[in-house]
């Protein structure tokens, strides 16, 4: 039995190892999913605080915007195949749409018509399945009734996570998000953010990092709409030149912080700690690098 016992500890040393940098975000049952706004912050950042680039490369992204409430994506490419049908990013391969209001994940197993589903890092590699953040991997796009249980919520300080495999191959990036606020007020808080996207990519040989920052200004978000979000998008090659396909190659982690530019009232902030302002929060429901692959 001791024997058994000796050859036992190894194999889940083995086995809690294999899971990688996913450890680093376990958390009760019952976090961030309260009846209270103030108690629901997720403010994590995994370990990924640690890491210091040799290098930081900034970016300005002027990225596309869709918030309205119809099937078609605005921002997502669209050409014609050789029969001259209409194709692309938001297109099955029977030329079919995907909608943007069909993102039930549990749909996608009967019929595939939802963006989300299809496009999500949990479809792409069943290893961003797992964890409190894979809520941000599953497709769910739009809030659909399950309020704190289908999305992050975030301070100014945002989030930041290690992914469970290294990048390879990318081609666009986006987010789904809305504002929320403790205030009363409803759709006429419409602030404008900066976001802060950050791609640590790792030298496995050196053991170094560098950091790709992509600055987006002035975006402005829908805010207490109901549950409705808007897609936030761009494509690489816009972004990273002609290099673009090996300059993200081994991102192995991503951090997203932001801060309110804008907001119509004074009361109203970003900074959890504040005690006197009413809070503003990014609730994050989507984080999508669709066409990716990962090794």
């Amino acid at each position: 039995m001791k024997l058994a016992k000796l050859i036992l500890l190894p194999l889940i040393a083995i086995s809690l190892s294999s899971c990688g940098e996913a450890v680093r975000e376990l958390y009760r049952s019952d976090e961030y999913i309260t009846s209270d706004f103030n108690s629901n912050y997720y403010t994590s950042w995994n370990g990924v605080e640690s890491i210091v680039p040799i290098e930081e490369i900034n970016h300005n992204v002027n990225p596309t915007i869709h918030d309205k409430r119809t099937a078609k994506i605005d921002g997502l490419r669209t050409w014609y195949n050789d029969d001259g049908a209409v194709v692309g990013d938001q297109y099955d391969s029977k030329g079919a749409i995907y909608s943007w209001l069909d993102d039930d994940p549990e749909t996608k197993k009967t019929v595939p018509v939802g963006y989300g589903p299809n496009k999500c890092l949990s479809n792409i590699d069943k290893s961003f399945s797992y964890g409190y953040l894979s809520k941000l991997y599953d497709g769910r796009v739009r809030c659909d009734g399950f309020f704190a249980k289908s999305r992050v919520q975030l301070n100014k300080t945002g989030y930041a996570t290690y992914f469970p495999k290294a990048l390879s191959t990318y081609k666009y990036f986006a987010f789904a998000l809305r504002g929320g606020t403790t205030c009363e007020r409803s759709f006429s808080v419409m602030p404008k953010l900066g976001i802060k996207v950050s791609f640590y990519v790792h030298n496995p040989i050196a053991n170094t990092y560098k950091k790709h920052i992509f600055n987006m200004n002035d975006i402005e978000v829908q805010t207490n709409a109901g549950g409705n979000t808007s897609l936030i998008s761009f494509y690489f090659d816009n972004v990273l030149g002609s290099s673009w396909q090996s300059e993200l190659k081994d991102t192995t982690a991503m951090s997203f912080e932001y801060s309110v530019k804008s907001i119509q009232y004074d009361d109203i902030t970003d900074d959890m700690n504040d005690k006197v302002k009413h809070h503003f929060a990014v609730m994050l429901y989507e984080v999508m690098l669709p066409e990716s692959t990962w090794y």
